[in-house]
């Protein structure tokens, strides 16, 4: 059959032709119909219809002319007259007027449309002529006694025969109106029984093309497929010599069966073959235990034995720690008493300050209290003395800091070398030690710069011993040498700001070892921490070690077993 080898698609587009053909044959039908119908339905618009209705305006024209002709009748004046002359004059041009219009509107009905206009015409040139006449000349009378015997039965006449063609057309028109309506409703019922009919067609005839040319024979094949997949490959399978998209399919199924029954054939001699795999298998199975013993259980020992080691190691580094902590503690102390000291200086250094201001505020105020100010030099070298001798005592809390932080250098020392000895382990320790070791260069550095600051404390306090020797013989001559006076005060001012100054960097110095030693001893505690964690972990590992030795040899008897 030709279609069966019609590609797919070919097939789809044949079906969605034939609906296509089927449609606007249905269409075409309709739309022949709807034109016979439209086409009558204009005729009759543009004919009869507006015929009929410029027949009746004739008739409205023609009373209008009866009325005109009355009202000149009837005028009492020129006036009156002219205006229903001229009012006749409008209703006679626009009866012409329609009169004409019905003669292109009715070409089969002229001769009858003519002759109404006829016998208007005649009517307005004869007796209504004359009645006109009568009414110009004022002979009322006589013009209504012409007009009631010749030109209003005349008139009259017109308007009947007019209102008679309306009648009958308006009767004709009806009948067509009412013959368009039930014919338009037959086409419009036979349109739709087309239409049903030809969807309906299509339809079938698309399912009898579909169910023997597409669905059939897929459903046939699916059947075939699902007993091969079953196992029966002794099927049959119809519609290889198709040229379509199934014949293809068919054939992949021949192709499919074929090698099923090859894959069952190449199955029977796998089975054969297994017997003699078995063995094999169960010698190399054994080889491979015997191999992953030699291996493995090598590095399990291996692995258990550096477990051991580090634990030692871990405690080692604990003890370490927490002796670098201990002597961080002591260092910290030391550093604090340090601060306290220099914390005095500093106010011994203050209170030189306000004294100086003293001697400058009574030197400025009077010249007369000279023996007062004396005294006051004397106390001011009094302070000065004290506050060398403060000095030289933070110069022996400065070395001996210095010997804290030179002790804290040689402890991160052995400490880096413990570390260096425990190896790996000690990796993490080690460099603590060298954060210890940085930390006392630090500490070293800081009393250093603190000796400057004390050397230049006792080089501005003997300065200020000689501004006070200066300031007692100048007193003694106060009244020839006030300005010398207030110049030295101000000398002793500055030098006691400096004095001020270098002992809040002293002060400041101390803090910082403070804070330096609090950080080693942190340290030192946070690498007891590790220590332990280490130590904890390889305790762990060890126990795992020996775990997975004990697994090993449960898998290597299962192994042996198999």
């Amino acid at each position: 059959m030709m279609f069966n080898n019609l590609s797919m698609q070919l097939k789809v587009i044949f079906l969605l032709a034939l609906v296509a053909v089927i449609g606007i044959g249905s269409v075409l039908f309709i739309d022949t119909s709807l034109g016979n119908n439209i086409k009558q339905y204009n005729e009759m618009v543009n004919g009869p219809a507006p015929g009929t209705v410029a027949m009746a305006r004739q008739g409205r024209h023609a009373a209008w002319t009866s009325r005109s002709i009355l009202k000149a009748v009837l005028s009492s004046d020129e006036t009156k007259l002219a205006k229903a002359l001229d009012d006749l004059e409008v209703g006679h041009k626009k009866f012409n007027e329609e009169n004409e219009a019905a003669v292109q509107f009715f070409p089969a009905k002229a001769e009858e449309v003519k002759a109404i206009r006829k016998a208007y015409e005649s009517a307005l040139s004869g007796s209504c002529a004359e009645v006109i006449a009568l009414a110009r000349s004022g002979q009322r009378e006589q013009a209504v006694t012409s007009m009631d015997g010749g030109c209003g039965p005349e008139l009259l006449d017109v308007m009947t025969k007019i209102a008679t063609f309306v009648d009958k057309g308006v009767a004709e028109n009806t009948e067509l109106a009412a013959r368009l309506e039930k014919q338009s409703s037959d086409n419009m019922r036979n349109a739709n029984i087309v239409g049903i009919v030809g969807l309906l067609s299509a339809g079938a005839i698309g399912i009898w093309l579909t169910r023997s040319g597409i669905s059939g024979p897929i459903v046939r094949l699916n059947d075939l497929m699902a007993q091969m997949s079953k196992g029966n490959l002794t099927v049959s399978i119809p519609g290889q010599e198709r040229k379509d998209e199934i014949g293809a399919m068919s054939r992949t199924a021949e192709v499919f069966r074929e090698g099923l029954a090859e894959a069952e054939t190449l199955r029977a001699n796998a089975e054969k073959q297994k017997a003699v795999s078995e063995q094999e298998r169960r010698a190399a199975m054994l080889q491979l235990a015997d191999n992953f013993e030699k291996s493995v259980g090598g590095i399990v020992s291996l692995v258990s034995s550096a477990a051991t080691e580090m634990q030692a190691a871990a405690a080692q580094l604990s003890s370490t720690a927490q002796e670098a902590s201990a002597q961080s503690v002591a260092v910290s102390a030391a550093a604090e008493e340090a601060g306290a000291n220099v914390t005095s200086v500093a106010s011994s250094a203050e209170e030189l300050g306000a004294s100086v201001n003293e001697i400058g505020r009574q030197v400025a105020t009077s010249a007369q209290i000279s023996s007062e100010a004396v005294l006051e030099a004397d106390k001011a070298t009094s302070i000065v003395a004290e506050l060398n001798e403060v000095a030289s005592s933070i110069g022996g809390v400065v070395d001996m800091i210095a010997g804290l932080a030179s002790q804290t250098n040689l402890l991160a020392l052995n400490a880096t070398i413990k570390s260096a000895r425990a190896g790996e382990a000690g990796r993490g320790f080690a460099v603590v030690a060298s954060e210890v070791k940085a930390l006392a260069g630090q500490t070293a550095r800081a009393t250093t710069e603190i000796s400057s600051k004390i050397a230049q404390i006792q080089e501005a306090t003997s300065r200020a011993a000689q501004a006070m020797q200066t300031i007692t013989g100048t007193i003694q001559n106060i009244n020839h040498t006030s300005t010398a006076i207030a110049s030295a005060v101000e000398q002793q001012t500055a030098a006691t700001q400096e004095i001020v100054q270098a002992v809040n960097q002293a002060s400041m110095g101390t803090s910082e070892v403070t804070s330096n030693i609090t950080g080693v001893a942190m340290a030192a505690e946070q690498t007891g921490d590790a220590a332990s964690q280490v130590l904890a972990s390889s305790g762990e590992l060890a126990e795992q070690a020996e775990r997975l030795h004990h697994e090993m040899d449960k898998f290597l008897t299962t192994v042996r077993a198999a």
